[in-house]
């Protein structure tokens, strides 16, 4: 039995335009853990002490290993990125954006795994993770389409903004 999965097509887009985009894969490859993520880190008065988990030792795209990062607080994600293009002594202006691709596949992956696996608290957890990203991204083109707009566009994004809060304030 087959089961359709659709992601949408501002999705698919996104994707295919993500690949096709020769600039976004112009980087230095790396030696990277692979699959990193906050278990991963032995961590010591603050300091990190020790990287587990290293089956997956490659090299490749650092955005691989720094894709889990954006789930955390955005501060901390762009702190984080700075520290690492830092430490590197680089400025992969493309890092993050991978980072986000890695981060929305691995998000389809795990649906297709919840699918494969007819594991529905998965592909529940899968779609709503989904659906997110899916008004993640509407909102932020209706910002870029009020953005081109100038001063006006920036107006009616205050407005809305302000109606928001308050109807969040009242709920």
């Amino acid at each position: 039995e087959s089961t359709a999965i659709q992601f949408g097509p501002s999705l698919l887009e996104r994707w295919e335009a993500a690949i096709q985009d020769h600039v976004l894969w112009q980087f230095q490859p790396t030696v990277v853990n692979g699959s990193l993520d906050a278990a991963s880190f032995l961590v010591l008065d603050g300091a990190v002490t020790g990287v587990l988990g290293w089956h997956d030792l490659q090299v490749g795209d650092p955005a691989r290993d720094l894709a889990w990062l954006l789930g955390a607080d955005p501060e901390a994600v762009d702190s984080a990125f700075s520290a690492y293009n830092d430490a590197r002594g680089t400025s992969d202006h493309q890092l993050r954006r991978r980072a986000t691709l890695y981060r929305e596949l691995d998000t389809a992956k795990w649906l297709l795994h919840g699918t494969a696996t007819k594991n529905t608290a998965v592909v529940d957890d899968a779609v709503g993770m989904m659906a997110a990203l899916v008004d993640r991204l509407r909102f932020v083109g209706v910002l870029l389409l009020f953005q081109r707009l100038g001063p006006a566009g920036e107006r009616i994004v205050r407005r809305a903004l302000a109606v928001v809060v308050v109807v969040v304030a009242f709920s």
